[in-house]
């Protein structure tokens, strides 16, 4: 999956370059991604969380405000929710890819801001565990999560951007993501019972801090 990632980002810059008939690299920066607070998905339940998610993402601006960009960014977020009866205790690691454009403001200016509509992509392992609560008498009700996850759909996002010199931008931005989350695995009791078999469901996910970080224009 990643070596596919970085081949859908070099194939980008590739096509970008032929536009641009061999010229330097005006135009072009790196958005280096730290921080996030957002909902870390989890099989039963969710809710938001600070997480480190080093990434990065690729912009060509063709003027002062229009921006194409692609990136990858890694997925490493954790859902430890719920009481003594019912809870959830799981995590996430895998991968997403953007692509995307972006309609802002001059970015010339020392603080401008940007709208985005990307498409994305992303994989991850999700494991641990989940307990339903009391059953009847007979019944597990703890079991073992273990499943790839997938989620593809689109995403409009609205960022941030303060240039602290002209080469280095400290941006943070927010979004919303709708698409088909597909959970493929079978989840089973500690006692070999199934939970239920593979299934796929339409989410939405607002991250209020997706992204927290710094840009380099080249």
């Amino acid at each position: 999956m990643k070596q596919n990632a970085v081949s859908i980002l070099l194939s980008f810059v590739f096509l970008i370059n032929l536009n641009t008939q061999a010229q330097d690299l005006k135009g072009f920066s790196v958005d280096l991604n730290l921080i996030r607070y957002s909902e870390p998905y989890g099989l039963y339940m969710d809710y938001c969380e600070w997480s480190f998610v080093p990434g990065f993402t690729i912009n060509y601006s063709t003027s002062n405000h229009l921006t194409y960009f692609a990136g990858l960014q890694n997925v490493n977020t954790e859902v430890k929710i719920g009481g003594i009866d019912t809870y959830e205790h799981s995590t996430s690691k895998g991968v997403e890819i953007r692509v995307g454009a972006g309609i802002s403001t001059n970015n010339e200016k020392r603080i401008f801001v940007r709208l985005n509509l990307e498409g994305f992509a992303e994989v991850s392992k999700l494991r641990g565990t989940y307990d339903s609560g009391p059953q009847s008498p007979g019944v597990p009700n703890e079991y073992e999560l273990n499943h790839w996850r997938s989620y593809f759909g689109i995403a409009p996002s609205f960022s941030v951007n303060f240039k602290l010199t002209d080469r280095i931008v400290f941006f943070a931005d927010t979004r919303f993501r709708f698409g088909k989350m597909t959970f493929s695995g079978t989840e089973t009791t500690f006692w070999t019972n199934t939970l239920y078999q593979d299934h796929s469901e339409w989410v939405g996910l607002y991250d209020p801090l997706n992204n927290l970080g710094f840009r380099i224009n080249l």
